[in-house]
């Protein structure tokens, strides 16, 4: 009787410390995160062949997907891929265009909090991006082409179970388009320059792998 309360004594320390000692992040974990968000950018447009800069806003419904890699205690590798699809206003007399985007990027991350359910994170995101503006008229003018995205993120994760988790993120982006190709069915051609700034806010479902 008494071997079998020592043992009983016994298995749950050990569960006490498996639990105290859990973490949300750790060596070699593999986390996969995907979901959906709003993105809203200051823009600036720059015309070469009119010499003319425009200030403007957009939106835009995102949709990003990551995977990261943990190769130390606190660091982690990854790379983010996000699409992006831009909201028309409907008092707009291009109400009738389409824009879409899409980047995909590097992304180291630093894990300030990992308790056993939250990891609090940060980190950047450096890649390439791509544009496609197309106006549904007669001339079916279009402007595409690509550039670059730098953004840095703050981030959250509660994990439900040991493996899955909500995230929620805010990125600050910064993307640059350089020499865009604008064009339409009656043989015009110019090039323009294009930023957005600003950021966006996603929720999305974590799935981690140990």
């Amino acid at each position: 009787m008494n071997n079998i309360l020592k043992l009983s004594f016994l298995f749950v320390l050990v569960l006490i410390s498996e639990s105290l000692l859990a973490q949300s992040f750790a060596k070699n974990d593999k986390i996969i995160e995907a979901g959906f968000g709003l993105g809203i950018y200051d823009t600036h447009i720059y015309n070469k062949r009119t010499n003319i800069n425009e200030n403007s806003r957009a939106a835009a419904w995102v949709f990003p997907v990551s995977f990261e890699y943990a190769f130390r205690k606190r660091l982690a590798i990854g790379v983010a891929y996000k699409y992006s699809n831009f909201i028309n206003s409907n008092d707009s007399v291009q109400s009738n265009a389409q824009m879409s985007g899409n980047d995909i990027a590097l992304k180291p991350t630093f894990h300030i909090i990992k308790s056993k359910r939250l990891n609090v994170y940060i980190g950047a995101l450096a890649g390439l991006a791509w544009v496609n503006y197309q106006l549904n008229d007669s001339e079916k003018a279009y402007v595409k082409g690509n550039g670059t995205i730098l953004a840095y993120v703050f981030g959250t994760r509660f994990y439900i179970t040991k493996n899955v988790g909500l995230g929620l993120n805010y990125l600050f982006n910064n993307y640059n388009f350089v020499d865009l190709t604008l064009a339409n069915n009656q043989s015009y051609t110019d090039k323009l320059n294009l930023t957005l700034k600003r950021g966006n806010v996603n929720l999305g479902l974590v799935i981690k792998i140990n």
